[in-house]
């Protein structure tokens, strides 16, 4: 009795390091190198205000480096306020091994590309097998679709 207690306290402590790793993104962070593990989650979440015209617009890289999961999610602010602005929030999973830049623009999505987006937000990610990165685990992070 005492061993089968004992496995399920060692499993039930070592659970959360088997989670996913995730790296935490906004704009604290933005031009810094950011080290992940291949497979690893990304979450890019920035302040956004739908309502002005203005959203962020990301395109992942087509060398399979970064891949996006589902579609990106805006969360409106707390505030019951029309016109309050909110968070729009990407996740994203690192492919291969490489390097490659996530860049963010914020402009009216119906103005062509030509015309220069108001905000930019840059991230280097580098890919990396034997990456030794601190990460936030995944049961730190609140689900959000």
């Amino acid at each position: 009795m005492k061993k089968i207690l004992l496995t399920s306290l060692v499993a039930l402590l070592t659970l959360p390091t088997l989670a996913q790793a995730e790296q935490l993104l906004n704009d604290a962070n933005q031009q810094q190198t950011i080290q992940v593990k291949p497979k690893e989650t990304i979450i890019v979440t920035l302040p956004a205000n739908p309502s002005t015209g203005y959203m962020w617009q990301f395109q992942p890289p087509e060398d399979g480096t970064i891949k996006l999961v589902g579609n990106w999610k805006h969360t409106p602010s707390k505030k019951n306020t029309p016109g309050a602005g909110g968070e729009t929030t990407w996740r994203l999973v690192a492919g291969q091994s490489g390097e490659t830049t996530l860049q963010f623009f914020y402009r009216r999505p119906w103005e062509d590309a030509s015309v220069e987006a108001v905000q930019v937000r840059e991230y280097k990610i580098v890919i990396n097998s034997t990456s030794s990165a601190a990460s936030t685990p995944a049961s730190a992070v609140k689900p959000w679709f």
